[in-house]
């Protein structure tokens, strides 16, 4: 897959994730709801958040330009990251959705998140 077609790919599918995204907030009562509407929505939400960083974290990368890396390696490690993420702001979502967000909470799923990330990273660094 060519970087174009990576980025078209990436684009349309977070566009239509954001549309998904939308529509639930627009239509849809979170009072008379059914779980399966709530998990829908924050799979979306998932998506969306997922897509966006990918994109904005490739043209970052791309923009600064300051790794050796080949163009592979640099859509790996912002997609990765990007998961990573959007992973952490769901999870958020959800604690604070259940009143337990909060400092100490929130430290430790960023500084989770962010080992976890370094984990993924050193995994993918090693020599086979």
């Amino acid at each position: 897959m060519t970087l174009r077609q990576y980025l078209v790919v990436m684009a349309g599918g977070t566009t239509l994730c954001g549309a998904t995204t939308a529509l639930i907030i627009l239509a849809v009562d979170p009072e008379r709801t059914h779980a399966a509407v709530f998990v829908a929505f924050y799979a979306s939400l998932f998506l969306t958040l997922a897509g966006i960083a990918a994109l904005a974290g490739l043209g970052l990368r791309l923009w600064l330009r300051r790794s050796t890396c080949v163009l592979a390696c640099q859509v790996e490690a912002a997609f990765r990251q990007a998961l990573l993420l959007s992973a952490a702001i769901i999870i958020a979502l959800l604690l604070v959705r259940q009143g337990l967000l909060g400092w100490l909470n929130g430290l430790l799923l960023l500084s989770a998140t962010l080992l976890i990330d370094r984990f993924l990273a050193s995994l993918r660094a090693r020599p086979h």
